[in-house]
C-alpha cells in the first residue's frame, strides 16, 4: 500500500481455518517476521531497508476487547466501527467494550489513524517509514453477531475491514496532515485476518 492510489487493489493475508490450528499466532508471526525481517537487513551494507521503523502492531480481537458491541456497531458505520477500535491505540483511556454511540459517532477514522502514525514516527529520522500490521482476529464472531443484530445485512466483516482502505490509499480523504505521509512512503498498512468462519465470510 506504500504510496498506492489503486483502491481496487487491496493487499492483505486472511487465515481461516478450524479451531486450535494456530490462526492467531499465525497472524501474530506476521509482525515477528517482519521485525526479524528489518533488524536482520539493517546490519547489512546498502540495506534497502535502512529507514525503516520498528513495525507496529495493532490487535482488534473480536473474542475479547474489541467484540460485537451491541450499543454501537449495529449503529453505526463500517468506518466508525474501525475507528473506534483503533481508537484504543491511539487515544489514552478510550475503550472500545465500554464505549457508547455518542463515544464513537464522533470518531473520524483518518484523525485516529494519523495518531497512530504520528506515535509510531515520534523519535525516528524525517524520512523513516513505519509498517503498520492491523491484525482481525476472530472475524467470524464479529459476522455472526452482526447478522443476528441486523438481519439481511450482507457481509458485515468484509465491509469493516474494507474501511481500511480509506488510510490505505493516495486520496483526497487523507486530509492535509495524513495525505503526505502517505504520498511520501511514511508509512503502510498490512492487514490480517484470522479466524473461525461462521458461516460464509467473504474475502
Amino acid at each position: 500500500s506504500r504510496c498506492a492510489t489503486d483502491k481496487g487493489r487491496l493487499s492483505f493475508l486472511a487465515i481461516p481455518g478450524h479451531l486450535r490450528v494456530g490462526k492467531t499466532r499465525l497472524g501474530k508471526e506476521v509482525y515477528t517476521a517482519m521485525r526479524e525481517f528489518i533488524e536482520d537487513e539493517l546490519k547489512r551494507k546498502n540495506s534497502k531497508v535502512q529507514n525503516f521503523a520498528t513495525p507496529v502492531y495493532i490487535g482488534i480481537d473480536f473474542s475479547g476487547g474489541q467484540a460485537f458491541n451491541a450499543a454501537v456497531d449495529p449503529r453505526v458505520s463500517a468506518d466508525s466501527g474501525l475507528a473506534g477500535r483503533l481508537a484504543e491505540t491511539a487515544l489514552n483511556g478510550f475503550s472500545w467494550i465500554r464505549a457508547t454511540h455518542s463515544d464513537v459517532a464522533g470518531l473520524d477514522l483518518v484523525d485516529i489513524f494519523l495518531r497512530i502514525v504520528e506515535g509510531a514516527l515520534v523519535g525516528h529520522a524525517d524520512d523513516a517509514v513505519v509498517p503498520i500490521i492491523i491484525h482481525f482476529d476472530e472475524y467470524g464472531m464479529y459476522d455472526a453477531a452482526m447478522k443476528e443484530s441486523r438481519p439481511g445485512v450482507k457481509d458485515p466483516f468484509q465491509t469493516l475491514f474494507l474501511a481500511i482502505r480509506r488510510v490505505m490509499y493516495d486520496s483526497s480523504e487523507l486530509g492535509d496532515l495524513l495525505r503526505p505521509l502517505h504520498t511520501s512512503g511514511r508509512y503502510f498498512v498490512v492487514p490480517v485476518a484470522t479466524g473461525t468462519s461462521f458461516g460464509e465470510v467473504v474475502f
